[in-house]
């Protein structure tokens, strides 16, 4: 065990060498907490000040923060020490506190915080279990929950980028949890858990997850009507809270209680899928979005291309495209659609995030590694080789009806090298960007919500007192997220924590944010922008950060050429790239006239700018165009 330990998972401790040395200042233990959390990676100045002091830093603001970094240090360096050569030499090995232009990191060895240690275990359980190797995943499951004392950040204030990361840990949490008790219930164990699981119905009323499992452990044990009236409670919470439905599958659990189907019987063998073979079908859709607002539509187009292809005398694989921009749920709608076909492929559901290119994304050679071991392939016989697996893969789908889902398509190669042989099999990919690919039978476009969808979208949840007197203000918030889902529910969430803040209030904090550059500025869009500027070529990813610095509103090809150096042939052609990956509009020309009008989203821009490291705007020559003037600093 390392000597330096900082524990954020419930009560917040600081040990240094075996001692606890946890700092009593709220601030100092808020300072310290932020860095752990994102161990080894830079924490910018302004979102120290943001977490610290929100909008309202005091005047000596920067003296205040060297003031804290100071009393860190001298509680993370007590030992320090200068070798023969005058370089400083810790008593704590690499855990250190660095000093950048911009932030501070925390210098950490893994297992030395326990976040990060927590995030580590539940990444590698994933991977186990998307092999098959259920007990391998199950014991990490069950070490990685172990880090947990008490809620994250238990004894500490949090302002906004604790409360994001704490959100994003619960988060992990309930899904290790849900894991871990799957690979239980397929084990056999369902009367052990069965205690837990009442408690986490309890916790989580409307979490579809643990009623359909305490349904079935309690099936399993002989309670049969105990599981019914599970079921209805989770009905009436559902419907109370959210106003919904059950999902399909925890109906389907319910209709299988009451026919005492034996399909709910625990497992004759218990072995995994590597030992074994693929006795049971892999089930790897990620879990189904709550509810989808504004897609009715595109949904029905979806499913019907979907459904039993061999019906349709189908030759190969079905394949649906769906596309959008920034923050407008590619992901959340391919997971809710690949549910509702689900049963149309028995054999399984395999999914893989290529993220893009991004890190943290799959390669296609990962991916298809995943879906041969869940196909069955013991690990030690998945070829090295990109075109083997490629080979490998068509040939145990050709007599199957499987359902692929890949999220962050890039291009077709990566669509072709993950599609399946059989005229059974289905492909739902989501892309940034449309592909001209003779294998797309069906193309669905995700645009920003009808006004609305959007305006009932932002007011689910929130107290009618709060917006009755606010119709401008809520006008304006709309407006500003120009129907994109995620920024709408990102802002409906701010307000959710903050129950003290107006709808104005929010507004005022989010243009404050704009200016100074903030990530918050851009209303949780900001890693599906990361992900959009990824595939660009180096010199359309240029010419976009240069844009974004010098326009905030509409602009012509002549303007950027301008901006860019380059001809207005160029520019267009710089544009139109930049257009189909949906980082900006393109506005049709009004009649009569010849010119395209390009305009980035506000929030779309204000992701941009910050991934250009730059709070600015303007860029290095100085000056930047406001409706297609040039604007200097002194003007």
């Amino acid at each position: 065990m390392s000597a330096v330990r900082v524990r954020v998972l419930g009560p917040f401790e600081f040990h240094h060498g075996g001692t606890a040395v946890t700092p009593s200042a709220a601030k100092l233990r808020q300072l310290l907490a932020l860095l752990a959390v994102r161990e080894n990676r830079l924490v910018r100045n302004d979102q120290i000040i943001e977490e610290l002091w929100e909008q309202h830093p005091p005047r000596s603001v920067s003296t205040t923060l060297q003031t804290y970094v100071y009393q860190l240090r001298k509680l993370i360096r007590p030992h320090e020490r200068l070798d023969r050569r005058g370089a400083r030499v810790l008593g704590a090995g690499s855990f250190d506190l660095e000093t950048t232009a911009n932030g501070y990191l925390l210098r950490c060895s893994p297992g030395e915080v326990d976040a990060g240690a927590f995030e580590r275990l539940v990444r590698q359980g994933n991977a186990e279990h998307a092999g098959g190797r259920l007990d391998t995943a199950g014991r990490l499951f069950r070490s990685a929950l172990a880090l947990w004392r008490g809620p994250v950040f238990a004894d500490l204030s949090q302002g906004p980028l604790l409360q994001a990361e704490a959100v994003g840990l619960e988060e992990l949490y309930r899904n290790a949890t849900e894991r871990r008790i799957e690979i239980d219930l397929q084990s056999g164990r369902h009367h052990e858990v069965l205690g837990e699981l009442t408690g986490l119905v309890a916790q989580y009323p409307t979490h579809e997850g643990f009623q359909t499992k305490l349904m079935l452990a309690l099936y399993r044990a002989g309670r049969r009507s105990d599981a019914l009236h599970v079921y209805q409670r989770a009905r009436e919470a559902l419907s109370a809270e959210l106003g919904l439905d059950p999902s399909p599958a925890i109906r389907r659990l319910h209709a299988q209680v009451l026919a005492a189907s034996p399909v709910l019987d625990v497992p004759s063998l218990t072995l995994t899928r590597r030992q074994v073979g693929p006795s049971e079908a892999p089930r790897h859709l990620p879990a189904r979005p709550a509810a989808l607002v504004g897609r009715d539509s595109e949904v029905a187009s979806a499913v019907a291309a979907l459904a039993v292809p061999e019906q349709r005398g189908a030759v190969g694989p079905t394949v649906v495209l769906v596309t959008g921009g920034p923050g407008c749920g590619v992901s959340a709608f391919c997971s809710d659609v690949g549910h509702r076909v689900a049963h149309g492929f028995p054999d399984g559901q395999l999914h893989a995030d290529l993220g893009s290119g991004v890190e943290g994304g799959l390669t296609p050679g990962a991916a298809l590694a995943c879906f041969l071991r869940a196909l069955g392939v013991p690990a030690e016989r998945v070829p090295e080789c990109l075109e083997d697996r490629i080979r490998l893969f068509r040939g145990r789908t050709a007599d199957l009806r499987l359902l692929v889902v890949v999220d962050g398509l890039a291009d077709s190669a990566q669509l072709h090298a993950l599609m399946p042989s059989g005229a059974g099999c289905a492909v739902l990919a989501g892309a940034r960007r449309m592909l001209p690919d003779a294998a797309v039978r069906r193309a669905v476009r995700l645009g920003p919500l009808a006004e609305a969808d959007a305006r009932g979208l932002l007011l689910a949840g929130l107290e009618d007192h709060r917006v009755a007197s606010e119709t401008e203000a809520v006008g304006e918030l709309l407006a500003l997220c120009e129907g994109v889902p995620k920024a709408i529910v990102t802002a409906r969430t701010r307000l959710a924590v903050r129950p003290h803040w107006t709808v104005r209030h929010l507004l005022r904090s989010v243009r404050t944010e704009t200016r100074l550059g903030l990530p918050t500025a851009q209303l949780g869009i900001g890693e599906s922008v990361a992900r959009g500027l990824e595939p660009l070529p180096a010199q359309a990813r240029h010419a976009l950060r240069l844009l974004t610095l010098a326009f905030d509103g509409g602009f012509t090809s002549a303007q950027a050429a301008e901006v860019l150096d380059v001809g207005v042939d160029g520019a267009e052609s710089l544009l139109e790239e930049i257009t189909e990956h949906q980082l900006v509009t393109a506005e049709a020309p009004s009649s009569g006239a010849d010119v395209v009008r390009y305009r980035f989203s506000p929030l779309v821009r204000a992701a941009a700018v910050t991934l250009a490291g730059s709070g600015r705007s303007a860029d290095q020559r100085g000056w930047h165009l406001v409706g297609g003037r040039r604007i200097t600093p002194a003007s």
